[in-house]
């Protein structure tokens, strides 16, 4: 007999027309979807997975021998003969002859530029993507700047402008006799968002004692403008100088009919202009050591307010009326607009002095930062219940015997206990000690570094890197009632913090798959927040809920006791959070890549994970995330199939 348990719905399209056809690709059987939203369903490790095309709709599809279209027009990539079948398919308006190369739930698509890539903004509203870009050039005598190599900004093939010379140069050009030699010519690329193919090329003015580097680029509504702008934010750069004195702030206007740059406005600075972010309509920067928020008027910028308690701005996030502010060494400062004064208010401050690299809100009381020792840290108001773990009795076995590992509250009571004789103090921790203790687990806990997917090694790094980490749902749900928008300032405080081992330099609210609503985890928070690396790789944040958390901190705690990993190199000292005089443990935080290593595992080592450990009767008792949970779930005995249920789920996210 055959029992099928905990069905799931898959949206693959709608109206009254779909067709499923099996077929072969890669040697291996698949199911081809004819919809309106056509899919692959392919099986790994006897798990289905739903892969989508790039078609729009498919009505029928059927294999061919491909040896006989060796030739054939391809629709994903070309056809080769160690994949020696095609397929037709029908689409509303063509008949499609192609192959389809080794299906993944993720694809990359590489655009060589032949320069540097900088920065970004996406323009859904002209489906048009903007990137700010460096080429290098070098002086030559009587022939000036010429280009080292050939670069897309260069081709002959697409339309190109100019910035002229600025109005107010900075004083030190008419000083300094000294000149460049060798420069990085700024330019804008205007790309089209659905084929990546360039529009328009924009580049920034520069000469041998004045070069104008474009820094920041967003894109801003205008009411005045009629539509989206394209806002460029740029420094100009002096021999002589040491922080640039000057900059300047471009609006764009793209018009994707008559492919047209045009230049709205040119508004001079007093400094670099590090950051622009759209506010209701406005434009909001950081010019150096000031936050500034400029009203968009016809032909010009006007100054509406200020705030300037900082040493150099380099990054800011905005979340209604809030605005996160990331100092180069003042680490994190909350600020309030307040509407009827027009001005911002400081109302909350990180006191540890750390040198951010890039910033994030999850929500009007937590907020997400890396920082140059390659760790992630979260902040939030000093209460006990943004930084204590979670915790539930109800997932462990009432006896101790029945544990083949080490538990995760067993080792809390022994450290408790050893605490207590040492001190005489009581057995019940503070939050804060029960926090460390918790997360930090013994001096023999261990995991095996070889075996995790991504870089867990400092040094390791690859273009196709992947990293899973859990967030604690209290950590990124929202309380409608917060008391932190009263305008008084805050004291913020640690409440996550986490070794990643990379320097992360970007953070992108989104998801590596895109997952229907019938897909969906309740326990697993949606979207969630990437973060990208200097070395290439990609990072992924999820929240979960509490009890999904400490479930998978236990996992975690069992793992690093049972894999023996290369080198000796213990887990909880990999992954805890280490700065300059400053070293904590891993809190709040659950490690994706140790958890995901239970599926490489033998069904002994499965067996002993399972041993004494309990789960949720169903997968609904994990709770939602973003909420709180006051009781102990209804719980059974775990089983192998229950745990690796549960891991495939979160690897379902990547």
């Amino acid at each position: 007999h055959v029992c099928l348990r905990d069905p799931k719905r898959v949206s693959a399209g709608t109206g009254p027309s779909m067709f499923l056809r099996q077929w072969r690709s890669q040697r291996k059987v698949n199911v081809f979807v004819c919809s309106n939203h056509p899919c692959v369903i392919y099986s790994i490790k006897n798990k289905l997975i739903f892969a989508n095309l790039n078609l729009k709709e498919v009505n029928f599809m059927t294999p061919l021998n491909g040896l006989f279209y060796s030739d054939c027009v391809v629709f994903v990539s070309e056809c080769t003969f160690y994949n020696p079948l095609s397929i037709a398919l029908v689409t509303p308006t063509a008949l499609i002859i192609g192959s389809v190369d080794e299906i993944q739930k993720l694809h990359v698509r590489t655009l060589p530029l032949e320069e540097t890539p900088k920065r970004l903004a996406l323009q859904s509203e002209t489906s048009s993507l903007g990137v700010i870009t460096y080429r290098q050039e070098m002086f030559q005598e009587g022939m000036g700047f010429k280009p080292v190599r050939s670069s897309i900004s260069l081709s002959q093939k697409i339309p190109k402008s100019a910035s002229r010379l600025p109005k107010t140069a900075p004083s030190s050009v008419s000083a300094t006799e000294r000149k460049f030699r060798e420069i990085e010519v700024s330019s804008l690329l205007i790309f089209n968002q659905s084929n990546l193919e360039i529009q328009f090329a924009h580049n920034f003015y520069f000469s041998q004692t004045l070069v104008e580097v474009a820094v920041s680029i967003a894109s801003v509504q205008s009411d005045i403008h009629n539509g989206p702008l394209f806002a460029v934010g740029t420094a100009f750069l002096v021999e002589d100088e040491v922080e640039p004195s000057k900059g300047r702030i471009h609006l764009f206007r793209w018009d994707p009919e008559s492919s047209r740059l045009d230049t709205v406005l040119v508004h001079d600075v007093n400094g670099s202009v590090y950051r622009i972010v759209d506010f209701n309509g406005r434009l909001l920067a950081a010019i150096n050591s000031s936050v500034r928020l400029f009203d968009i008027k016809e032909d010009s910028l006007r100054l509406a307010c200020s705030f300037n308690e900082n040493i150099i701005v380099l990054f800011l996030r905005r979340k209604g009326d809030f605005v996160l502010v990331g100092d180069l060494m003042r680490s994190l400062t909350l600020l309030l607009f307040k509407s009827n004064v027009n001005n911002f208010e400081a109302i909350g401050r990180h006191r540890h002095p750390r040198w951010t690299t890039c910033i994030e809100i999850l929500d009007d009381e937590h907020f997400l930062a890396a920082e140059v020792e390659n760790n992630l840290f979260v902040v939030s108001r000093d209460l006990p219940e943004n930084t204590k773990e979670p915790s539930f009795r109800a997932l462990l076995s009432s006896s101790s015997d029945s544990c083949v590992l080490p538990s995760l509250s067993s080792q809390l009571q022994s450290n408790n206990a050893s605490s207590s004789k040492t001190t005489g103090s009581s057995t019940q921790p503070d939050n804060t000690t029960n926090d460390n203790i918790v997360a930090s687990g013994t001096s023999s806990t261990t995991t095996s570094m070889s075996s995790i997917p991504s870089s867990v090694a400092e040094g390791r790094s690859s273009s196709t890197q992947s990293t899973r980490h859990f967030l604690d749902s209290r950590l990124t749900g929202s309380k409608p009632n917060s008391s932190g928008v009263s305008g008084e300032m805050q004291r913020l405080v640690d409440c996550a913090y986490f070794h990643t081992g990379d320097f992360v330099n970007v953070f992108v609210r989104g998801n590596l798959v895109l997952q229907n609503a019938e897909e969906r985890w309740a326990a697993v928070g949606y979207p969630g927040h990437l973060y990208g690396t200097v070395n290439g790789g990609l990072g992924l944040l999820v929240q979960v809920s509490p009890v999904l958390f400490a479930f998978l901190k236990e996992i975690e705690f069992r793992l690093s006791n049972l894999v023996v990993p290369v080198g000796g190199f213990s887990h909880d000292t990999w992954r805890a959070f280490k700065a300059d005089r400053e070293i904590k443990m891993s809190h709040n935080f659950v490690d994706g890549d140790l958890i995901e290593t239970v599926t490489d595992l033998n069904m002994d080592d499965k067996a002993k994970l399972v041993k004494g450990l309990r789960i949720p009767v169903n997968m609904n008792e994990f709770g939602t995330a973003g909420s709180t949970c006051t009781s102990d779930p209804e719980t059974r005995e775990c089983t192998v199939e229950d745990l690796v249920k549960v891991v495939e789920e979160m690897s379902r996210l990547h």
